[in-house]
Order: structure tokens, then C-alpha cells, then sequence
């Protein structure tokens, strides 16, 4: 409402010049039904929000790749996939493995860029969010479903 506009429904013969004036044009003249529902001014909980200043969300996914950190969700997607996309074309070792000491696990694709960092570090490889993993138990079934007792290998890349 930076500016009046006319009514959609009586076109120019009635100007509205703020929310208001435009839900009380609404409910006299088009009824209930189109009335938006505007919130009430002198409601505390409006007030006391305006009061509060808001929590910021704190940065809490960190980039396995790059160990910067993010909000999780869409700001973790749009930094990896400006910044680390590019790594799928050739394959690379996890650098967060390769951190903790646990060896080059190679990641050939997306694919298995995901499924790793869900299995092994427990976060979701685009958005950063934690992921959870109900029991050690169901995690072994699933690395072993479809194929016997041998746990599902990460693929390896192996230059010629």
C-alpha cells in the first residue's frame, strides 16, 4: 500500500488509501467472503512482537568442502552449488573425511556425494541440515540390503 489504487471490483469510483480503508470498503461492499483479514492493531500479541526483537537463525550448517559456514537450507544449497558443483565433473576425495582422519573416500556424482554425507557424517550434503539417523542397527541394515554381509562400497575412482 505504498499508493492508492482504485477498487478492483468498482474500478475508479472508489480510491482505497490503505489496508483499513480497503477492509472496511470490502466488508460494506463485497461482503465477509472478500474482506481480507487484516490484523488487529491493538492486539498484544502484535505488539508484543514489534517489541521483540527477532532471533537471528544462527549459521549452524558448516560446508564440508570449504568449512565455511551457512544458514541451513537454501543459503547452504546456493553456496555449494555456486562453489562446489564444479567438483562432480571429475570426482573428489571428501575433504571432511580426509580431515577426521578417516581416509580418501572418493565422491564420483551428486548421488553419492548425498549418500555419503547422510551415512558417514550425518548432515545432508545440499542443505547442510542434520540428518537423523534412528539406531546403529537400522544403519547397518541399510548398508547391507541387497548385498549380503559386504557393506555398500563408496565408488572409487581410480586414474589411468
Amino acid at each position: 500500500f505504498d499508493r492508492s489504487f482504485p477498487c478492483p471490483a468498482c474500478g475508479p469510483d472508489f480510491e482505497v488509501n490503505g489496508p483499513e480503508e480497503w477492509s472496511n470498503h470490502t466488508a460494506r461492499f463485497h461482503g465477509p467472503k472478500y474482506t481480507p483479514g487484516l490484523p488487529d492493531p491493538k492486539c498484544r500479541a502484535i505488539q508484543d512482537k514489534a517489541r521483540k526483537p527477532q532471533e537471528s537463525r544462527s549459521r549452524s550448517a558448516r560446508c564440508l568442502v570449504c568449512e565455511t559456514n551457512h544458514y541451513p537450507g537454501n543459503s547452504h544449497s546456493r553456496h555449494f552449488n555456486k562453489s562446489h558443483a564444479w567438483m562432480f565433473k571429475d570426482g573428489f576425495p571428501c575433504p571432511e573425511c580426509e580431515r577426521q582422519g578417516l581416509g580418501k573416500v572418493m565422491i564420483v556424482d551428486h548421488s553419492s556425494w548425498m549418500k555419503h554425507c547422510k551415512k558417514v557424517h550425518s548432515l545432508d550434503g545440499q542443505t547442510g541440515a542434520l540428518v537423523h539417523i534412528e539406531s546403529d542397527a537400522k544403519r547397518k541394515l541399510e548398508l547391507t540390503e541387497d548385498h549380503g554381509n559386504a557393506p555398500i562400497p563408496f565408488p572409487k575412482r581410480i586414474k589411468v
